[in-house]
């Protein structure tokens, strides 16, 4: 590449980057991979940070790949893209409704997560598995409260217990070296 040319590459870029224009940069920052649909759907982002579009709500914490919705697309295009459940893509990303009507194009959902995959091993008997709503799981480390640890994870004592329904109301069942869900919406 001539040097004229290069330097016109790089100030296009510079300025796609400040305007938010992600196309070929992103490809550089984060690991791309193209949907699987027959329709011309973007590529899924997977990597930290997430993307600065990304939807307000969205699981960021534990989410390893996500999607930027195109014009039309519902969250059927997501459950055939990537093959998760509409009880799945609400626990990701807790801001969109059951009827998934604010569902908006050009932002980013999280369309995976290590939770989504199966819970850990260590995972205590009574809290919530992946397929109840998980997304997210904690193991229990010396000094632990069920408040200490409701509160690193932004949730109440009620959210926590919701996730973790065999914890009792004193909290005196919370195991070291068990882990316990921190992410999600239980499935009604």
């Amino acid at each position: 590449m001539a040097p004229s040319s290069f330097l016109t590459f790089v100030l296009c870029a510079l300025a796609a980057s400040f305007i938010g224009v992600h196309s070929t940069p992103i490809a550089h920052q984060y690991e791309v991979r193209q949907a699987t649909s027959s329709s011309a759907l973007p590529p899924s982002v997977s990597g930290v940070p997430p993307p600065t579009n990304v939807a307000s709500g969205t699981l960021t914490g534990s989410c390893t790949e996500y999607y930027i919705a195109l014009p039309g697309d519902t969250c059927a295009t997501i459950e055939n893209t990537f093959g998760i459940s509409l009880t799945q893509i609400i626990a990701l990303n807790p801001e969109i409704n059951s009827q998934c009507t604010n569902f908006f194009a050009e932002e980013a959902y999280c369309v995976s997560s290590a939770a989504i995959t199966g819970p850990p091993a260590n995972l205590v008997v009574g809290s919530l598995t992946p397929a109840e709503g998980c997304v997210e799981y904690y193991t229990i480390e010396s000094g632990d409260t069920c408040n200490l640890v409701a509160g690193e994870w932004g949730l109440s004592f009620a959210q926590f217990v919701a996730l973790n329904p065999e914890i009792n109301a004193q909290c005196t069942n919370l195991f070291l070296g068990l882990a316990y869900c921190v992410a999600g919406t239980p499935a009604s």
